[in-house]
């Protein structure tokens, strides 16, 4: 392994973010593997079961995210074993089966995992502090989850919107360029994710980790973003040359807005590492009400193109907004006491 690449490794915040990157493409690339194995091996009436889990988000916040790929790709494997050797003997409950025996086997040793081995390390070096009382874990979940709330609200109505001003037929393209949108989206939230953790540990190094997360998402997500806005036609015209005719631009779009996006989710990553998650909830429903309402003006005048710079206006307004408080956090050099508050943001002057 290069220096470079060790050195990187042996710090948290990059170790972890790359972790949680890798377990993206790898549950990414197996899930669609599963559903199409489930399709081609059951009846259509039988695909629709999922699974949630809240032990991801323990082994994060433990700075065990190294695990997470690890634990999504062994389940996905199994999944995909299971469901063709059950294919046959076992046509109608094989897909329940191949998830629910894999999660019956992985609870109980990923639970081992966290209370016999990340747990005792995270006491002692959290021994000191005082834990959040319920009213603080209270603020905290009611910003976050309107926050969350807000960027669910984008994932499905845009669809929607595209839907309604267009019809079914035509969504079905765009449906799959945004589909692949929101995949390039995560390696900025991915790293978002690890800064929070690290600056929950230590608030001080918040601006230097800031830092160190904007400079490495941008080295994988420029290339990568720049890539697929190159090649979506190619990419897209797998599927179909109807896809490639009427995605190919959206996905261009939608490319090109992640790079914005990244610098709003790097903020909103070290907000909510000082669960500042009022602010979160604010700029998310800022961001939400511009897409939304965007695009749903814009596909009337000019289709499917019309949703892709709607993402993409929006998302440089409101990086634009935090610019200034984010800008004001990487130049910091000492602790911090708070995060700056962007003056451009309304009731924030």
């Amino acid at each position: 392994m290069r220096p470079g690449w060790r050195r990187q490794l042996s710090d948290p915040l990059s170790r972890n973010g790359y972790a949680l990157i890798a377990n993206t493409a790898v549950t990414g690339l197996l899930g669609v593997a599963y559903w199409l194995l489930a399709a081609r091996h059951y009846a259509a009436a039988e695909v629709c079961w999922g699974i949630f889990t809240l032990q991801d988000g323990v082994l994060v916040g433990l700075r065990g995210a190294v695990w997470v790929p690890v634990e999504n790709g062994t389940f996905g494997i199994a999944k995909i074993v299971l469901l063709l050797v059950l294919a046959t003997s076992l046509p109608h409950a094989g897909i329940y089966v191949s998830w629910i025996l894999p999660v019956a086997i992985s609870l109980p040793l990923v639970n081992a995992l966290i209370f016999g081995r990340l747990m005792q390390p995270h006491a002692r070096l959290t021994a000191a502090r005082t834990p959040p009382s319920a009213r603080q874990i209270g603020r905290f979940l009611a910003g976050d989850y309107a926050g969350t709330l807000c960027v669910l609200a984008v994932y499905y109505m845009v669809p929607i919107a595209v839907a309604v001003r267009i019809g079914p037929s035509v969504n079905a393209y765009f449906y799959m360029a945004w589909m692949v949108g929101g995949v390039l989206d995560l390696f900025a939230v991915n790293m978002a994710t690890s800064l929070t953790v690290e600056g929950a540990f230590d608030e001080a190094t918040l601006a230097a980790n800031c830092r160190v997360a904007l400079r490495r998402t941008m080295l994988i997500l420029v290339p990568i973003a720049a890539g697929v806005a190159f090649g979506s036609p190619i990419a897209l015209g797998l599927f179909g040359s109807s896809y490639a005719a009427h995605g190919a631009r959206v996905l261009e779009l939608l490319a090109v807005a992640t790079l914005p996006k990244a610098l709003t989710e790097l903020y909103l990553g070290a907000l909510r590492a000082q669960s500042r998650t009022s602010m979160i909830a604010l700029i998310q429903g800022i961001r939400a009400v511009l897409i939304l309402g965007l695009a749903f003006a814009l596909t009337g005048i000019m289709g499917t193109v019309g949703a892709g710079i709607a993402v993409l206006a929006s998302q440089l307004v409101v990086a634009a907004m935090v610019a200034p408080g984010l800008l004001s956090l990487l130049r910091r050099r000492s602790p911090l006491s708070a995060l700056p508050i962007p003056a451009a943001l309304p009731g924030h002057q």
